[in-house]
């Protein structure tokens, strides 16, 4: 045979290759992509049953349970869901009329986005921290509040915003409050946080907290949810935000009886939407399989609040949006922006009360 004809029936046998792959892969139904499940051998299982939080017993203080303003904490374990944005825009649109909270913020992310995008649409470029002092816990209450300043975005605006800000030396502190969490005989550092956010000084001074949070359970993380009286879960509706969003729902659901109680699930935000309009079909379907299993995971949530994803508050992708990412804020730069945190603050507002 000569080389041309090796040559051509090599191209066409590779040719029905590809076809046969192809016809494969979009013929597997929706139950045969691949997903990532937990190890399977018991020493390894071991290793991650427990994170290193639950390896001493907390130790509550008395006054965990008092009543206080609602505290929102935004997280999840998957990064890039859209948390920073929506913690900041739905900052804006409960202080903004015809809401008028006082609203406080809490970066604590080491990356400071929420710190940037906030900053930013004050006008503001100095970016120094000073959320690291709820976590070390040393400033006298009056003295630490003082550290969020109000945060005034127009002309006339009366302030109605404070925010704790972070930055990249934030991860430093965490980390040596963490050691010393460790190394420490009875030293707790978990209600570092509460403690400022039970204070009468936080009861008078603001009506509403929203704090940020990594997508990981760190120190602050750890304050955050114990100070907490909501958790608001942003996903994306797709295979790789999914379960980043159960697995941490069964993570905290394992550790909250013994650490954080008094926590409750708000819901759980689908965001960046492929659709401006309203949620596709494959979105719908990925949303109602983590609803199914959310459901059995936070059992109370359930009972309470409805449906847990909340498919009405949908964010979908946004070029202004896109636009004010570490800016400023969408919802008071542009009016599709803000009709769409409008629709998601009237799903949240219900029920943080």
């Amino acid at each position: 045979m000569s080389a041309e004809f090796i040559g051509l029936l090599t191209a066409i046998l590779g040719l029905l290759a590809a076809i046969i792959t192809l016809r494969a892969l979009t013929g597997k139904k929706k139950d045969d992509v691949a997903r990532i499940t937990p190890p399977e051998d018991q020493e390894t299982r071991a290793l991650i049953e427990r994170t290193i939080w639950e390896r001493k017993a907390p130790r509550r203080p008395a006054i965990y349970e008092s009543s206080r303003p609602p505290i929102l904490v935004v997280a999840n374990m998957k990064g890039g869901v859209g948390k920073t944005t929506i913690t900041a825009n739905l900052g804006a649109f409960l202080s903004s009329a015809p809401n008028n909270e006082k609203v406080l913020l809490i970066d604590f992310d080491y990356q400071g986005s929420l710190s940037q995008t906030v900053l930013g649409q004050a006008g503001i470029t100095d970016v120094s921290m000073s959320a690291h002092h709820l976590l070390l816990g040393r400033k006298a209450t009056e003295d630490a509040l003082n550290f969020a300043p109000p945060m005034r975005f127009r002309d006339r605006d009366s302030g109605q915003t404070r925010l704790f800000r972070a930055t990249y030396p934030f991860a430093t502190v965490e980390n040596e409050i963490f050691v010393e969490w460790l190394t420490v005989p009875d030293h707790e550092v978990r209600y570092n946080l509460l403690r400022y956010l039970d204070s009468a000084d936080f009861k008078s001074a603001y009506e509403v907290a929203i704090i940020d949070c990594p997508p990981r359970i760190t120190t602050a993380t750890i304050n955050a949810l114990s100070a907490a009286s909501h958790l608001l879960i942003p996903t994306q509706a797709d295979g790789l935000s999914i379960p980043g969003a159960e697995y941490f729902s069964r993570q905290l659901m394992r550790m909250r009886e013994e650490a954080f109680p008094a926590l409750k699930l708000l819901g759980v935000v689908p965001s960046i939407t492929l659709v401006a309009t309203g949620l596709k079909k494959i979105e719908e379907d990925e949303l109602a399989e983590l609803e199914s299993k959310l459901r059995e995971i936070w059992p109370a949530a359930a009972r309470s609040a409805g449906e847990i994803v909340m498919e009405s508050a949908f964010v979908p992708r946004s070029q202004p949006i896109r636009d004010a990412a570490g800016k400023g804020i969408a919802y008071l730069r542009d009016a599709k922006a803000k009709q769409i945190f409008a629709r998601v603050g009237a799903e949240v507002l219900p029920r943080l009360q």
